[in-house]
């Protein structure tokens, strides 16, 4: 998560989102850059309850949002770059589907409080430079912590996955039509 005060602007960096990309580049810019756990990855719910009471005032929230099935194919290939032994694909779904859903796989819910999205500007992965353009800081995003894609995924688990992340397909299609860059509430600049 990244902080400025002068702009009264939060930056939410969910995992497997471009975060230490993010936070390696616009630290230098940012007031605040929490990039240790588990605020590095704050979701809207904590944000509201545990950081927000002790900002001065309401602060613009931006964050990442990326292809859902490509997101749980980077976690996949994450966690199997450090494992000791190999698990497919498929039994890493469901048991990964089974045991953390509702903590952390879906964007949607990382981002919303009550069930309403609670961030004001999504951005779409593979368009990182629209957060440069958005917050006027001319910068490059290096690619940093990228895995090789190495999953091999079975029809069945894709229609599953189709179903199980329909909500996040749903939103990320909406931030890619929108060219990159969902504004639910318009950004009133400081002066």
């Amino acid at each position: 998560m990244l902080v400025s005060h002068k702009h009264k602007l939060v930056i939410f960096t969910l995992e497997r989102t471009a975060s230490k990309s993010i936070h390696h580049t616009l630290k230098p810019f940012f007031d605040v850059c929490v990039d240790v756990p588990p605020y590095k990855h704050c979701t809207a719910d904590t944000f509201k309850y545990l950081v927000e009471p002790f900002l001065p005032e309401k602060y613009y929230k931006c964050a990442v949002v990326r292809e859902p099935i490509s997101r749980c194919i980077s976690l996949y290939n994450c966690i199997q770059s450090n494992a000791k032994s190999y698990t497919s694909f498929s039994d890493w779904w469901d048991t990964f589907y089974q045991e953390y859903r509702p903590s952390w796989l879906i964007q949607k819910d990382l981002l919303s409080v009550n069930n309403f999205l609670y961030i004001d500007r999504l951005f779409d992965f593979k368009q990182l430079n629209l957060i440069s353009n958005f917050i006027n800081i001319p910068v490059n995003f290096e690619r940093l912590n990228h895995a090789k894609n190495v999953a091999v995924i079975k029809t069945k688990i894709l229609q599953q996955m189709h179903t199980k992340l329909y909500d996040d397909i749903i939103l990320y299609k909406s931030i890619v039509d929108a060219g990159g860059e969902l504004i639910i509430n318009p950004y009133q600049p400081t002066p």
